[in-house]
């Protein structure tokens, strides 16, 4: 009863492994960029942050970064000067960032929470069958 049980659970395991990394593959930290300009180009690209590049929310992410060839040669400080928007404001109607639609994602955890609860299921079954067979 108990062998079956564990290896019920073990299949369930199993079946999840494959897809228990999907939703956070593309997960990006600040030490994968090499400039503060290459994460900010990321983080622009959605502003709810899901890779948690700005850590303080003021909307620069990765500032301990170096800023890159832009900034080392003065680029941010003429484009202040003549009067050139140096940043693109943040905010407005949430309208995506352009990836796949809202809720893809979920598939992966809708079909590991399938598994469990089937395995759950078929533990549960077989360890009633097991002692209705005992008793008789």
């Amino acid at each position: 009863m108990i062998r079956r049980a564990t290896a019920v659970a073990v299949l369930a395991v199993g079946a999840m492994a494959p897809l228990s990394g999907s939703a956070f593959a593309a997960d990006r930290d600040c030490s994968d960029f090499d400039t503060q300009q290459e994460a900010q180009a990321v983080y622009d690209q959605d502003t709810s942050d899901p890779h948690r590049l700005d850590d303080d929310g003021d909307g620069q992410a990765c500032e301990s970064l170096p800023r890159g060839s832009g900034a080392e040669n003065g680029d941010e400080e003429d484009a202040e000067s003549s009067g050139q928007v140096s940043h693109v404001p943040q905010g407005g109607a949430d309208t995506g960032g352009g990836s796949a639609a809202a809720g893809a994602g979920d598939t992966a955890l809708y079909a590991g929470g399938g598994a469990v609860l089937a395995a759950l299921g078929l533990a549960g079954w077989s360890s009633a069958r097991s002692r209705v067979s005992h008793r008789v």
